[in-house]
């Protein structure tokens, strides 16, 4: 959706606000609505982030017995994963943004105590979906993102051969 339709009673003129200025930021003069390819990729992160930091927790253990386990981690192919699990992937492999990894590009070892993670877009050096969403937008900003639902529904195709579709 391109532009919001917003439509004034009293003068019966119908007025058009463009997406990016309803997601901008409230100080910024849009309404603060969030993205939601972005949001959901930083929500996926923090799945990500807690796998490995609770490696020991019960909801860890479940999926080591679905997924398996390989050298201390949770097995990423295998023939019957989930969409969910398939998504975390991505997300681990950095899908959603042009180029790199945006999320093991900003997670690494604390160099005093080599068995903690540190995330570095925030100052508490933990994972916050708000600095991983931040992160992303940025992304967004440079006309980066990568979106696979492009690939879907976005065809190359002649007008007259896509209206029959």
């Amino acid at each position: 959706m391109t532009n919001m339709l917003q439509l004034n009673k009293e003068v019966g003129k119908i007025y058009w606000i463009n997406w990016d200025t309803i997601c901008s930021k409230k100080e910024e003069g849009g309404l603060g609505v969030r993205r939601i390819q972005e949001f959901n990729l930083a929500l996926l992160g923090k799945w990500c982030w807690r796998m490995r930091v609770e490696n020991r927790s019960l909801w860890y253990r479940v999926l080591s017995a679905r997924y398996g386990e390989v050298g201390g981690k949770i097995a990423e192919d295998r023939q019957f994963n989930s969409v969910w699990w398939n998504n975390l992937i991505n997300v681990k492999n950095g899908a959603g943004v042009g180029g790199g990894s945006w999320f093991d590009g900003n997670v690494g070892r604390e160099p005093t105590h080599l068995d903690m993670w540190i995330w570095h877009l925030h100052a508490s050096n933990r994972y916050t979906v708000t600095s991983a969403y931040n992160h992303l937008l940025t992304f967004t900003s440079n006309n980066l993102v990568v979106n696979h639902m492009t690939k879907i529904w976005n065809k190359e195709v002649p007008l007259k051969i896509s209206l029959f579709t």
